[in-house]
């Protein structure tokens, strides 16, 4: 799977055509490095093991410019809240200058249902602010071109906090990475083989 568009406060942005650094992507992008269970083998060759979801959120990071283990090193794990089928969202929580922040990601239903506001790329609005409502419609778009989304939610804790749910409730949506599974190299060759035997049985 690769993630091929992102959400980034009011930017829906496609990361095929991305020349430059992470920018204003670079907060949803973290937050898809730190809320994920892949894990790199070996930092030379970057070689990622694990959901493929999830090492596609770490290569996306990676295309834009963010050093994977530098993100996780410089936001340390310190809890975490498995995803399940019934939640349909995972949480990380991480350890930051003295606090911890909760990192969510999941099904964008899932997600919005427990925020109570937005990130437009330079500040935090309230969830009903017409800024926010084309968080809606860019999900419909991307869901209607055959793309898996998935959101994306912090919250900024008290270092005292445990991995609870006060961490689930009043988040702030900060962005959506959008995924494609595009078919295998083989599948053409599978497709043009049975073409080719329904010519001859006919």
């Amino acid at each position: 799977m690769t993630v091929q568009r992102v959400l980034a406060g009011d930017r829906l942005i496609d990361l095929a055509h991305l020349t430059a650094g992470a920018g204003e992507l670079a907060e949803v992008l973290r937050a898809g490095v730190l809320c994920n269970a892949a894990t790199v083998e070996d930092g030379a060759a970057l070689k990622i093991i694990g959901d493929p979801v999830d090492t596609a959120m770490l290569r996306a990071a990676q295309t834009a410019g963010l050093n994977v283990e530098h993100e996780r090193a410089s936001y340390p794990k310190v809890g975490e809240v498995p995803f399940n089928s019934e939640r349909k969202m995972m949480r990380r929580f991480i350890r930051w200058t003295g606090k911890r922040i909760a990192y969510t990601k999941g099904a964008p239903g899932a997600v919005m249902a427990h925020c109570s506001s937005c990130w437009n790329g330079t500040q935090v609005l309230p969830f009903d602010d017409a800024q926010c409502d084309s968080i809606r419609q860019a999900i419909g778009q991307l869901q209607s071109q055959g793309m898996y989304v998935l959101a994306l939610a912090r919250k900024l804790l008290p270092a005292s906090v445990a991995a609870d749910d006060q961490a689930e409730e009043n988040m702030t949506f900060i962005g959506l990475q959008a995924l494609i599974d595009p078919p295998r190299a083989e599948a053409a060759r599978a497709i043009a083989q049975a073409r080719a035997r329904a010519f001859v049985s006919s």
